[in-house]
């Protein structure tokens, strides 16, 4: 399964300026992203969270999304730059990071050549963090280390973790929100199971952040298909309030099917 974020595109670059920007890049990434990779051994995370310590923020998650969603690349680094000086255990301030770097390395140009090294470091630190069972970690080992494989570009390991992941968890899937159960299914590489999910939560959930599923990275694997499309153009009229103008449309027509075109 290829991955949107694995793009690499250097324009404009000389044999000779590759090799001098390429030592650049390397010293200057391996001195910048420390905090990136670093955070508290398992023994300090257990004493500072038995102490009554809390998430200082949240709503981190869907904050940043929302500067994803906004194409706001250099603010979701900031953002997860702060976020791993005040909540170190989080690893989805990586995630984010290397999504933003990822991003910004398939844009021509110098700074492309940087994202991308800086994109790979992440995708490297947070595989040794989830790895590291003395460090330090919220959430599960297993699926971080399988979006940092897939980061890696070794997408069929990437795939295999995640269905070990589904299976460690399939008691719960059942359980859970049917948007949650379809990215898992979905990163897991059984399309089928997603998109029914996700079909589900289409019609059903409310509180989804608009746009959110057609950028969620969790359910590329379905994205280019004709029903998450159709299921994910129902979702964002419905959460914007013009499926009842649709409804009441066909109300004033019941024989006839419900048009999409405007009036």
């Amino acid at each position: 399964m290829a991955s949107a974020f694995t793009t690499r595109r250097i324009a404009g670059v000389g044999a000779g300026a590759f090799v001098f920007i390429l030592s650049l890049g390397v010293l200057a990434a391996a001195g910048a992203f420390v905090w990136t990779i670093e955070g508290t051994d398992h023994a300090a995370f257990v004493s500072q969270t038995s102490r009554g310590a809390r998430d200082p923020d949240p709503a981190f998650s869907q904050k940043v999304r929302q500067m994803y969603l906004l194409g706001g690349d250099r603010a979701v680094i900031e953002a997860c730059r702060a976020r791993r000086d005040s909540w170190p255990h989080d690893p989805e301030a990586l995630i984010y990071a290397a999504f933003a770097y990822e991003r910004l390395a398939e844009q021509p140009g110098l700074e492309a050549f940087h994202a991308g090294l800086r994109a790979d470091q992440l995708w490297e630190g947070l595989y040794r963090k989830a790895s590291d069972p003395n460090r330090g970690f919220i959430g599960s080992r297993t699926y971080m280390e399988a979006w940092a494989l897939m980061g890696m570009g070794r997408p069929l390991l990437s795939t295999e973790t995640f269905g070990r992941y589904v299976d460690q968890i399939e008691w719960s899937l059942q359980g859970m929100s049917s948007y949650n159960r379809a990215c898992y299914l979905a990163m897991a590489g059984d399309t089928d199971g997603a998109t029914r999910a996700f079909a589900r939560a289409a019609q059903r959930q409310r509180n989804l952040q608009r746009g959110w599923p057609a950028a969620d990275p969790d359910l590329e694997a379905i994205h280019g298909t004709f029903e998450f499309s159709v299921w994910n153009t129902y979702y964002e009229l419905r959460n914007a309030g013009e499926w009842r103008r649709l409804r009441s449309r066909r109300e004033r027509n019941r024989n006839g099917p419900i048009l999409l075109e405007s009036e």
